[in-house]
């Protein structure tokens, strides 16, 4: 399910880690509907991995956007997931939960 606890503040606490494929509305329209939802406690935006050398011009599509959810329980990461699966969809977007962000190297 892609969540981790966070020991180091808040015991209860969890982070998922969202890959999300579409362009820069996609992602602050989902950012907005996360933000408004019981039990998170941080939405944000990660920085874009670095681009490996030589990959070309980096400009063939949809951008991915790198999403963290810090929440409050397992009940709550349910609910994140629900809803993320759900508004990529209406956005005609993707969602992916992944473990750790790709660095792009190898």
């Amino acid at each position: 399910m892609a969540v981790h606890p966070q020991t180091a503040t808040n015991p209860a606490m969890h982070t998922m880690r969202i890959c999300l494929v579409g362009d820069e509305s996609h992602a602050e329209t989902l950012m907005n509907m996360l933000h408004a939802m019981d039990g998170v406690a941080q939405v944000e935006v990660m920085p874009p991995p670095r681009a490996r050398f030589g990959d070309g011009d980096g400009d063939a599509g949809d951008a991915v956007s790198h999403i963290e959810v810090a929440v409050n329980d397992g009940a709550a990461a349910r609910r994140i997931r629900t809803v993320a699966t759900s508004t990529a969809i209406l956005l005609d977007a993707t969602a992916k939960f992944v473990d750790r962000f790709d660095t792009g190297n190898s």
